[in-house]
């Protein structure tokens, strides 16, 4: 990790924050010096000089119907982009995405989910990030909250 220029993290939300990525946070403790830092208002662990990164990006997906299930995810990943003094790519979220599993199996793609998934892919290897319009075509809804909730509440 400690060589890379680029952290890209695939995480499944089942609950709020899943306990694995804390676990491979603590992991990471290793490259950081002894000591702390004051960024942005909050003391932080001091980097090791020789890690390379310069961007972390997150690619996450949930069941659940909206954006805000990836809210405590999201807070996550901006601290350690915080604490390593990085920046965070912007994140690549697919809610709902039991139902986009369901529509590839049956041939319909209409929201062109996937495509606009590997242009992020493309944009965020070429560019360093992934623009707005595509992750919003990528976290479109499939349906309103209300029909969600009729469907699985």
């Amino acid at each position: 990790m400690s060589k890379a220029d680029i952290w890209v993290f695939g995480v499944p939300v089942y609950a709020k924050l899943p306990g694995e990525l804390q676990n491979l946070f603590n992991r990471t403790m290793p490259l950081f010096e002894p000591t702390v830092v004051l960024r942005g208002g909050s003391l932080l662990p001091s980097r090791r000089k020789d890690v390379r990164l310069k961007k972390i990006a997150l690619v996450s997906s949930c069941s659940f119907w909206g954006l805000e299930n990836f809210e405590l995810v999201i807070r996550t990943f901006e601290f350690m982009a915080r604490a390593m003094d990085v920046k965070l790519a912007r994140p690549l979220l697919r809610p709902n995405a039991d139902l986009l599993k369901v529509m590839i199996e049956k041939g319909d793609d209409r929201f062109h989910i996937l495509e606009a998934a590997e242009e992020a892919g493309a944009e965020l290897a070429n560019k360093g990030d992934i623009r707005k319009k595509t992750a919003e075509a990528v976290h479109i809804p499939f349906m309103t909250r209300k029909q969600f909730l009729a469907e699985n509440g």
